[in-house]
């Protein structure tokens, strides 16, 4: 399965409210991929571009994005995306102090010392990160997560063996790896690990996960804490194998997956901002491009770093995200 990500906004604190960041992912498997860059090269050739030409949303008109939107409708990859708006984090330090606290009281159940060490550095590292930086680690750990439930279990129902590998392309910024890319690839995969301890992924008994048997720990996994460490009942996925095993920055101007990304993670945001002349018709055409998570919930999960409470977005916003439910896809296979 190729997963390709890409982001839209800065993650930079504000107090100007729909200051909207969006972080996207288009899972998809390899026969798909082959549809959908046919669909972005069709695309280009009505701009008259080249293929090897990248293009932005905001190069296109609306109607044409809509015409996108609706051809990957038709192609069998899913869209799932994390949103936060950055006026609603006022909270992001003490979040970020208290996920820290979290994950150093969690070390002293690791049944090795391995264990216990790798949360301890985890917990180290999470504080020296910026407000910026976390904001946006915290969303893209999460998209990572969301990415996983969803995807494992809409293809455990359809297309079992894309389950065999996870590719991960990001957009790379630089032409070689920066800082935040560097603490990105190390330390999403231990946050992950961390995450799946308090919230096991999901399953269902009728899908076939076989091809993911590499992937789970067999015996004792040194990261189990050790009441979770004998009889659990759901296999221990190793997400950091997941994670690491097949992980790039690629340039965008040559991955077409990752323009698509854009192409969902720009036309999110800009629906949150109510940026469309027709944001009614733009939630219904990107809702088809997506995946319920949950009970009729759309594939964008919306957050806040604000300890405690729920965020209110407003409703306008509100109203759109539920358009956008309308037409995403249903998780069971019919």
């Amino acid at each position: 399965m190729h997963i390709f990500v890409d982001e839209s906004g800065t993650f930079a604190k504000s107090k100007s409210r729909g200051s909207w960041c969006v972080v996207a992912a288009y899972a998809i498997p390899e026969a798909p991929y082959a549809k959908a860059k046919e669909v972005l090269r069709g695309l280009k050739m009505k701009c008259g571009v080249k293929y090897d030409v990248e293009i932005k949303r905001k190069d296109i008109d609306e109607l044409r994005y809509f015409e996108l939107l609706s051809d990957l409708s038709k192609i069998d990859g899913i869209g799932v995306a994390v949103a936060t708006d950055a006026s609603l984090n006022g909270g992001a330090e003490e979040h970020q102090e208290q996920q820290a606290l979290k994950i150093e009281k969690y070390a002293p159940n690791m049944v090795y010392p391995e264990g216990r060490q790798m949360l301890l550095d985890l917990a180290k590292d999470l504080r020296g990160l910026s407000e910026q930086n976390y904001v946006e680690l915290v969303c893209r750990v999460q998209l990572v997560y969301d990415v996983l439930q969803l995807a494992i279990n809409y293809y455990a129902q359809r297309l079992p063996g894309t389950l065999s590998n996870f590719r991960w392309s990001f957009d790379g910024k630089d032409t070689s790896q920066n800082p935040f890319e560097t603490m990105l690839q190390l330390m999403v995969g231990p946050l992950l690990q961390s995450k799946t301890l308090h919230e096991p992924f999901g399953m269902m008994d009728w899908a076939d996960y076989s091809k993911m048997a590499r992937f789970e720990f067999k015996g004792e996994a040194p990261w189990l804490p050790k009441r979770e460490s004998n009889g659990r009942k759901a296999p221990a996925w190793n997400v950091g194998l997941i994670w690491r095993e097949h992980l790039e920055f690629a340039d965008s101007k040559g991955s077409p997956g990752v323009q698509l990304a854009d192409f969902l993670a720009s036309g999110l945001r800009a629906l949150l901002r109510g940026s469309f002349h027709d944001n009614d018709q733009a939630a219904l055409r990107l809702g088809a491009c997506m995946v319920q998570r949950q009970k009729s919930k759309p594939g964008i999960h919306l957050i806040g770093l604000t300890p405690g409470e729920d965020i209110d977005v407003g409703p306008d916003v509100s109203r759109r995200v539920k358009v956008l439910a309308r037409t995403a896809r249903p998780m069971l296979a019919s």
